[in-house]
């Protein structure tokens, strides 16, 4: 069944390395878009997401709530993306591989994100379910610049991104958008020999 994301339950983040060694964190915006969940097949389950700028959050400020409920003080420093997933990799246990396309600042690459299904009961009688989504991408790709950032580690071949996205379902989509956006027939689906 294909759901809304819900933006208060949902986030993204990002990791950048430092010259130092350390790990530079930052929160992007409100996460919004369309998800299908399957819980018996995991691998058939796909996503249309799009997502704000993100901002880079200095010092233990990165412990705290996502950018989006704390308020937007740092400078922008990655661009607002969208991902629509096309190829699902089946067959690697509770993790998988969803490949589609990630588009940022005009450019749109294939990309392939690690994804997992986790699954909560709170006790109140309902369980609740979120995807967690990951990929690095290199800055070069998209022409992301960085160069304003001099503590990040750059070398010719870019800057090394991880982003990640945890997707939570929110009000059910309409008819029409899941058949518009549905991705898990056979002939869309690839099998980790194929990938």
């Amino acid at each position: 069944m294909a759901w809304e994301i819900d933006a208060n339950q949902s986030s993204a983040r990002f990791f950048v390395k430092q010259l130092i060694g350390a790990t530079a964190q930052g929160y992007f915006g409100s996460v919004s878009g369309y998800l299908h969940l399957d819980e018996d097949i995991p691998a058939h389950t796909w996503m249309d997401v799009q997502v704000d700028e993100g901002r880079l959050v200095p010092g233990t400020q990165a412990r705290t709530a996502p950018l989006h409920l704390m308020g937007q003080s740092a400078a922008p420093m990655l661009p607002a993306f969208s991902f629509k997933s096309h190829l699902i990799a089946t067959g690697m246990g509770t993790i998988y591989r969803v490949s589609g396309e990630l588009t940022a600042l005009r450019t749109t690459r294939f990309v392939s994100f690690y994804s997992q299904l986790h699954r909560r009961d709170d006790g109140d009688a309902l369980r609740r379910v979120a995807l967690t989504t990951w990929a690095t991408i290199n800055s070069n790709d998209f022409g992301i610049p960085l160069g304003t950032f001099s503590e990040l580690a750059r070398v010719e071949g870019g800057a090394m991104i991880t982003l990640e996205i945890v997707l939570a379902p929110g009000a059910p989509a309409a008819p029409q958008v899941e058949s518009q956006l549905d991705v898990t027939d056979s002939s869309r689906t690839v099998h980790p020999q194929a990938a």
